[in-house]
């Protein structure tokens, strides 16, 4: 059993390294940087036992604060199938204050699945893949909406310090890679994301509540795909609530 999980784990951190390559290799060729406060709600309400709300409020900003600005809401629905994975679909509404182009706001409908595998002793992986349509609005297009399509790959694990698994009062830790793909065009704007490599720590306080504080390095190009390189350095703070349907 130990050799099996040695194995498992091996094979898992070779996948992550390789996932985080790309992220490294912009890294090396950095020309710029910046300093970013992520603050997340993120809300889940049971409709069945199988089908919940899923949604968030979020905003981000550059330090100074001046430079780039964004608030968002992208409420959406879950629907479990068993524990091996799960499909979602939402809408979401983003609004962008910037300093070296035009304030915008952004409407992207969503779809998303999850896959929950492997669990390996205390660790507990999961898969996640997700297509966006971005319509992004502004007035540096003369009043057209710009129309883009982009893909996004994220592998997360989670693994209970304190605990056997995650319950009440669990303290864990959280590592995640993820990778974006514009499939076409991109939309004009100050980060266009290439890869993002976050970790940090959790508590879950009880089956409805959770808070988290994140660490990510976010590799971006600046405004376009030929923009040069930009390396974000990012603190998330992130707020997890659910409420459970009546029995």
């Amino acid at each position: 059993m130990k050799k099996d999980f040695r194995k498992w784990a091996l094979m898992i951190l070779t996948t992550l390294l390789l996932i985080s390559q790309p992220v490294k290799m912009m890294a090396q060729e950095e020309t710029a940087s910046t300093n970013q406060l992520w603050l997340f709600w993120q809300h889940n309400q049971y409709f069945t036992s199988r089908l919940k709300y899923v949604g968030d409020i979020g905003y981000r900003h550059e330090i100074p604060f001046e430079h780039w600005r964004r608030i968002h809401f992208r409420p959406g629905v879950q629907w479990s199938a068993g524990n091996l994975f799960d499909l979602a679909g939402g809408i979401g509404f983003f609004f962008t204050a910037q300093e070296a182009l035009p304030n915008s706001i952004e409407i992207r409908p969503w779809q998303g699945v999850r896959l929950h595998w492997p669990t390996l002793g205390r660790f507990y992986f999961d898969h996640y893949l997700r297509l966006e349509q971005r319509f992004n609005y502004s007035r540096n297009f003369n009043g057209f909406w710009d129309i883009a399509m982009r893909s996004k790959f994220k592998i997360n694990v989670t693994f209970p310090i304190n605990t056997p698994g995650i319950v009440d009062k669990t303290l864990y830790a959280r590592l995640n890679a993820e990778l974006y793909f514009d499939l076409g065009k991109s939309i004009i704007e100050r980060f266009v994301n290439k890869g993002r490599l976050t970790t940090g720590l959790g508590y879950r306080f009880n089956p409805r509540w959770r808070l988290e504080m994140l660490y990510a390095i976010e590799q971006s190009t600046a405004f376009s795909e030929e923009g040069f390189n930009v390396n974000s350095h990012i603190i998330q703070i992130h707020l997890k609530t659910t409420i459970f349907r009546e029995s």
